[in-house]
């Protein structure tokens, strides 16, 4: 059985083994595009559950503008060194690219970042927020485990060497993959659907919200698109069986075995109560899910654990510069001895800083993958019970808003 893009997703988020999910799934006024959006909903606020555990530093006072980060331009001249290395010891300069695309691709949408933070709209300030932080940490990791201080036997001084095994590592780094895909979820314009679809039904969730009563706003939270075709009813074929097979699509008045009819009615309710709210298209929610969501839910679970902070990260990055700088001075050959011989003691000293760097990140780094990859493989599949449990606070106009 071939399956659409949209029932892929169903099936790799839902937990269809369960009875109610799966009356859920097949009832009459539920379709893919509903699914989808109620979905994205579910998944974002596990993410928004989460990222009050991690320190952005410095990123959030930027609200939006990039080059307002402190310590930018040292993060922008590091890349170029990096660069540099890395094409003198005849490597690819892709993997250095890849953050510096990111940075850009952060710069061109300025002006979409900074109405988040004057809307005050979390969704486009969270991502804002993860794609600096990926961005500042990747830029230190690759100092920290990529560049080794090599001892000249005659002069003392200190030389940076690429370790070519660890650079080209870094292409299987969780940091590295994200801001990868940000990149291309930039370049097919998948980002800046996601933003806009998040944009335009922020006034009309608003609104709509203003206009209710307290029931009608616990009830009427999740967002109802434009309906497609009702899902086939042999997706759920090989999921578990348990229960009674669901013919057709299930309803209040046919359901099978097991369900909890009262749960059901209410995961409905959430689903598919705001037809006249706000309508995402299904190409915004398969943005969201396909591009958006994943990448800020890996982001989010890799920097609730790591142990680096902010700082750390920008400590790295001015030693770095700093070591440059100090070859640059050494080099001059007008220097007298006393002068060499302060620069040296300088570069030894940045020198074992960094070492020490290099191994307390790299163990960090991967011990946070791990986590990651851990904490994303446990986290319970999405189910009917999930819907009725995130009624909002009185007042909340909704996850994405």
């Amino acid at each position: 059985m071939f399956l659409s893009e949209e029932e892929k997703m169903i099936r790799e988020y839902f937990d269809i083994s369960d009875p109610t999910t799966r009356a859920l799934l097949l009832h009459e006024d539920t379709n893919n595009e509903q699914l989808l959006a109620a979905l994205t909903n579910a998944l974002y606020d596990k993410i928004v559950s989460n990222v009050d555990k991690i320190d952005f530093g410095s990123i959030p006072r930027s609200r939006g503008d990039i080059t307002k980060v402190e310590g930018f331009e040292n993060t922008v001249e590091c890349l170029n060194i990096m660069r540099k290395i890395a094409i003198e010891y005849k490597e690819t300069p892709d993997y250095v690219d890849t953050v510096l695309g990111a940075i850009n691709n952060v710069k061109e949408r300025k002006a979409v970042f900074m109405k988040g933070y004057a809307t005050n709209m979390e969704f486009p300030i969270m991502l804002y927020n993860l794609v600096v932080l990926c961005i500042e940490q990747s830029v230190s990791y690759m100092i920290a485990v990529c560049i080794q201080y090599i001892k000249d036997p005659e002069s003392g001084s200190m030389a940076a060497a690429l370790d070519k095994v660890a650079y080209n590592n870094t292409k299987d780094t969780l940091l590295y993959d994200q801001l990868n895909k940000f990149n291309i979820g930039c370049a097919s314009k998948q980002v800046d659907l996601a933003l806009d679809e998040v944009f335009k039904n922020a006034k009309a969730v608003k609104e709509a919200v203003e206009d209710m009563g307290a029931t009608d706003r616990l009830i009427n939270r999740k967002v109802r698109p434009r309906g497609i075709d009702q899902m086939p009813d042999d997706l759920f074929d090989d999921a578990d069986s348990t229960t009674e097979p669901i013919n057709g699509c299930g309803n209040a008045m046919n359901t099978p075995m097991g369900v909890n009819e009262g749960l059901l009615s209410a995961a409905v309710n959430v689903v598919g109560a705001v037809a006249n709210v706000a309508r995402y298209t299904l190409y915004g929610v398969k943005a969201l899910l396909g591009c958006v969501i994943p990448l800020m839910r890996s982001i989010t679970y890799f920097f609730i654990h790591t142990r680096v902070k902010a700082s750390d990260t920008l400590a790295i990055q001015a030693q770095f510069i700093e070591a440059n700088a100090n070859r640059l001075q050494y080099s001059d050959t007008s220097m007298d001895d006393d002068k060499k011989k302060k620069v040296i003691a300088k570069q030894l000293k940045i020198a074992e800083k960094l070492r020490n760097w290099s191994n307390k990140l790299a163990i960090d780094n991967k011990k946070s993958e791990i986590a990651a990859n851990v904490d994303m493989t446990k986290e319970k599949k999405t189910t009917a019970q999930d819907f009725n449990d995130q009624y909002p606070d009185e007042g909340n106009t909704g996850d994405l808003f």
